[in-house]
């Protein structure tokens, strides 16, 4: 029997069928394998416990996967859901996760460190590289995207286009001439461009600082800024050019699943920009997707990310899903007038996420990659010999 472990805790992101949301007791709008399949993780449905028979609230898109790996596979497999937070405050995190053959992170260090700070982080990295599990995506892997900087340099040697970057270490960064000799360090590297500074190993947009003028910005600020971030945790930032017009264009996220055979097969895309509506926020899509955008556009984004997986690190194991965003544009031009797009982020956890902007049946083609990749992997692992 193969035992396959999901790390969770990501509350903000429910489960939509055909663009509708999908709750615990929504029987009537749920699939079988959904009714079915969620039985055992009802605890882990937000909500749980605050209404009639202690089932209500919504689903998290990472519980509908193993629902459904569950309700499919349940003859040649046994899931387990850990909540990453758990994982780390109770003893024995270590012993249950080598009770484990395959354990997929979706609920990884930056939202541990967000959520629990610095040394829980530690904690959990340090279960996830001692136990004996194959653990998915790797840490080398998972280092290697949180870190950014890294896969940066690497799309930047490969000729891709990336706004220009640079990662600096702010642990010890705590007076105001050091913050001077940040700026001037910042001032030399950019010249007169617009900077936005970003936590290392952040993510959803957390810590974020837009110096669009790096000369007139106060030594003081930035040493403020650098000491809410220190408080938090975070050890080191990336600096990055300001793309003027990015959020006059759409970025796009581009999203992959992995199809079984050391590739990854395009799923969808959603795009979004800033605007001055209530929401705030404008959305589209492609037009063979049943948005507005020209899938010109598309199918030169397409080209993009898959130049972009070959110039990185290889993916070993592979992940069930990925999420390439592209933004627009280095030229200051517009994204429908041919601008110059570039890669702005590479994800493998957070690539799970928004299946609400796409009619496609996401959760079952997630899932079948993910029972795929933890059967194969699980094979070479009992495979091994104790030299390899």
């Amino acid at each position: 029997m193969l035992n396959i472990a999901f790390i969770v805790g990501k509350v903000g992101d429910p489960t939509y069928i055909q663009r509708k949301k999908i709750k615990v007791r929504a029987y009537k709008q749920s699939p079988q394998w959904l009714q079915k399949g969620i039985k055992p993780y009802t605890e882990f449905a937000n909500g749980y416990g605050e209404h009639d028979n202690g089932i209500a609230g919504d689903i998290p898109t990472d519980v509908a996967i193993a629902a459904y790996i569950n309700h499919y596979y349940s003859k040649t497999c046994k899931v387990t859901l850990f909540d990453g937070c758990q994982l780390v405050e109770e003893k024995g995190g270590l012993q249950l996760c080598n009770q484990m053959d395959v354990i997929f992170v979706i609920y990884g260090a930056a939202e541990i460190l967000d959520d629990r700070g610095r040394e829980a982080m530690r904690r959990f990295i340090a279960i996830l590289k001692k136990t004996e599990a194959t653990v998915i995506p790797s840490n080398s892997y998972y280092d290697y995207i949180n870190s950014k900087i890294k896969y940066y340099k690497d799309l930047t040697h490969a000729g891709l286009p990336v706004a220009q970057s640079a990662g600096f270490r702010i642990k010890n960064i705590t007076t105001l001439p050091q913050a001077q000799q940040f700026k001037d360090t910042i001032l030399r590297k950019f010249g007169g461009k617009s900077v936005i500074l970003k936590p290392g190993i952040g993510a959803y947009g957390v810590g974020l600082k837009i110096m669009k003028n790096v000369e007139r910005t106060k030594q003081n600020s930035i040493l403020k800024y650098f000491e809410k971030l220190q408080k938090k945790g975070y050890t080191h930032i990336i600096a990055q050019e300001f793309v003027r017009t990015f959020a006059d264009n759409y970025e796009v996220r581009t999203y992959w699943v992995y199809d079984g055979r050391n590739k990854y097969k395009y799923a969808y895309s959603y795009a979004s920009r800033i605007n001055s509506s209530p929401s705030g926020i404008s959305i589209d899509s492609f037009a063979s997707e049943g948005g507005k955008m020209d899938d010109a556009i598309l199918r030169n984004m397409k080209k993009l990310a898959q130049k972009a997986l070959k110039a990185t690190k290889p993916i070993d194991p592979p992940t069930p899903w990925l999420r390439i965003d592209i933004g627009c544009c280095l030229d200051n031009g517009k994204l429908e007038e041919n601008g110059l797009f570039f890669v702005n982020e590479i994800e493998t956890i957070g690539a799970n996420l928004l299946v609400s902007k796409t009619k496609k049946d996401i959760i079952p083609l997630f899932s079948k990659a993910a029972y795929k990749i933890a059967k194969d992997y699980n094979k070479k692992r009992l495979h091994r010999t104790p030299m390899s």
